[in-house]
């Protein structure tokens, strides 16, 4: 026989089925959100992210959400800090290197155990950890507007607006920092050094307001030299150096330097000239000059100036060196470029300047009571006695010079005849500058001969 059951049974049956089925169903997340106020968070803020669940829950262990927080480092993984109820939160700390426009958890799985559980309170059911998809309603980032600033200014290059080449003692080169972004200075000095040989010198920046440039002014001072400037280092003097949100410089590296993009040369010393000549009260027959010269110069002069002798309407005679006459290192004497007419008979000084590539003047180097002298020596033959002469005499002939004449070569006299003794070609004897002797002994026979004098070089070389 059948077992009936009453509709009023049937109806407890199937209120009790329902009531058990709602009771087992496991908690699911509703959203994520958080009551820390919306904006622009630096290095070492704290956002406490809430997740909320559809019920009750019980957690152990420390569950973890990632967040996602930019591409140069690893994304933020949240440790669960605390909660009640259906709320967990989660203190996130923002870290150097994070970065987002607007704050949200990586993924859909971005909720994970970390060998811990979150459970139903009630009936100690496993929670469904998935979230909703990132920006989609439910999410942080819909829900809230965070930017999360975790990158420190940094300093992209080091430049100059002034023009490439040398400069001198005195002058102004500009100094141009640029940074990652735009940052403040606060409570101290931005101080530049750069390389300039012994001592280096800096550039102090005072101020840097909300910009992402700075510069400042190194004038060169004596000593200072570079082939190419550059920086060697960058610091703070106190204080601190700071982007818009609050986080402050740290590393003060330079990307990018002065001297990859600026080719400014730092030269304080003047070029010399050396080893000049012709020298003071000589005798030339040229306008030529030599000349060592410490450094290659821009432009250089050659000025002879008239001092005395004969008249030169045209002096002084400016030479401008050209070519090679502007190189480094020693010329020997010769003929330059632009040599001067000079006037025979007239005294000149002559001085030598000269300016490098920086503007450094050399000092002027002059020499003084040089002769020029273009008019061959000549002769007067003289005997201290006249002719005719016997066997026996001693005949002292004389060769007075219009002018000094060298010691090499040494004039010469030949005596040339018939029914005499002749001499030939043979040094005379020197009794002065300008004087020279040669003693003659008569020899026995009846002739006559013709006295030579060879006059040699006088002091200018003619």
């Amino acid at each position: 026989m059948k077992k009936l059951y009453s509709f009023s049974t049937f109806i407890l049956l199937t209120l009790f089925l329902f009531s058990n089925l709602s009771y087992s169903q496991s908690p699911t997340i509703e959203s994520v959100t958080s009551f820390t106020d919306e904006g622009t968070k630096k290095i070492g803020d704290q956002i406490e992210l809430k997740v909320i669940f559809s019920e009750s829950v019980t957690v152990t262990g420390t569950p973890q959400l990632t967040l996602e927080t930019g591409s140069t480092v690893a994304d933020a993984v949240v440790d669960y800090s605390g909660g009640s109820g259906n709320i967990l939160n989660f203190m996130y700390t923002v870290l150097e290197g994070h970065s987002s426009s607007d704050l949200d958890y990586k993924a859909t799985t971005s909720l994970t155990l970390n060998s811990g559980t979150i459970k139903a309170t009630d009936d100690n059911s496993d929670a469904t950890l998935t979230l909703v998809a990132p920006g989609s309603n439910g999410s942080l980032g819909e829900a809230k507007d965070y930017v999360i600033d975790g990158v420190k200014p940094t300093i992209t290059s080091v430049t100059s607006t002034t023009t490439d080449g040398s400069y001198k003692l005195g002058d102004d080169i500009n100094v141009t920092l640029t940074f990652s972004e735009a940052v403040t200075l606060a409570g101290g000095n931005l101080v530049v050094t750069l390389e300039t040989g012994t001592n280096d010198r800096t550039v102090t920046i005072t101020t840097i307001s909300g910009s992402n440039t700075a510069s400042g002014t190194y004038q060169v001072q004596s000593g200072d030299t570079s082939s190419d400037l550059t920086a060697s280092g960058i610091a703070l003097s106190a204080g601190s150096l700071s982007d818009a949100v609050g986080n402050a410089m740290s590393s003060f590296t330079i990307a990018s330097n002065l001297a990859s993009s600026s080719a400014l040369v730092i030269d304080t010393t003047a070029p010399t000239f050396s080893s000049v000549s012709p020298s003071t009260n000589s005798t030339v027959n040229t306008a030529n000059v030599g000349y060592t010269l410490s450094e290659a110069i821009a432009s250089g002069t050659v000025t002879y100036t008239r001092t005395g002798g004969t008249a030169d309407n045209n002096s002084p005679h400016t030479a401008n060196l050209d070519g090679n006459e502007l190189n480094a290192g020693q010329r020997t004497s010769a003929a330059l470029t632009n040599a001067p007419t000079l006037v025979d008979g007239a005294i000149y000084s002559i001085a030598f300047n000269g300016t490098d590539t920086a503007g450094n003047a050399a000092t002027t180097v002059t020499v003084t009571g040089v002769t020029f002298d273009t008019t061959a020596p000549t002769a007067a033959i003289t005997y201290n006695s006249t002719s005719p002469y016997k066997n026996g005499d001693t005949v002292t002939i004389t060769a007075t010079f219009n002018g000094p004449v060298a010691d090499s070569p040494v004039p010469t006299i030949a005596i040339a005849g018939s029914g005499i003794s002749n001499v030939a070609s043979t040094n005379m004897t020197k009794t002065s500058t300008t004087v020279y002797t040669y003693s003659y002994a008569v020899p026995t026979g009846d002739g006559t001969g013709t006295v030579t004098v060879a006059t040699g070089q006088d002091a200018a070389g003619n």
